[in-house]
């Protein structure tokens, strides 16, 4: 892992972050730290995992509960890690159109998921059809 700049992310991150700021696209998007408030970019990122989350497919496709899958996979760094998500925005609409996530630690983060989210089969069902709320 490369020195920490800072505000204590990696450099090789940081570096990507302005290698992507540099590309010929870069007037059309820009790549910034995640923002919990007002609730926009948790719904721009939940939509974007929506229709690419599964190998680059939309989530339905596979899976008819997109907003159960959605919880495993980005909730946990959108609630618990939020200095380690960034989104890509659209300059002109101001529309999130990619984020990455991440987190420091990645043992926490399975600590924490086992310890938020109960693992009875009713309990996965009743997510899966949206009856009950995931646990995260």
């Amino acid at each position: 892992m490369g020195r920490s700049q800072p505000g204590g992310y990696p450099s090789y991150l940081v570096e990507t972050l302005r290698a992507m700021s540099k590309t010929e696209d870069a007037a059309s998007y820009i790549v910034r730290p995640y923002r919990a408030e007002g609730g926009r970019d948790r719904l721009g990122i939940r939509e974007v995992f929506r229709l690419t989350g599964l190998f680059g497919d939309p989530v339905e496709r596979y899976f008819p509960a997109p907003d159960f899958i959605a919880d495993a996979m980005v909730e946990y760094y959108l609630r618990f890690e939020p200095d380690w998500a960034f989104v890509a925005e659209d300059v002109l609409t101001r529309q999130v159109i990619g984020y990455i996530t991440g987190c420091p630690d990645s043992g926490r983060r399975r600590e924490g998921q086992t310890r938020r989210q109960p693992m009875g089969l009713g309990h996965v069902i009743g997510a899966a059809l949206g009856q009950v709320d995931s646990g995260l």
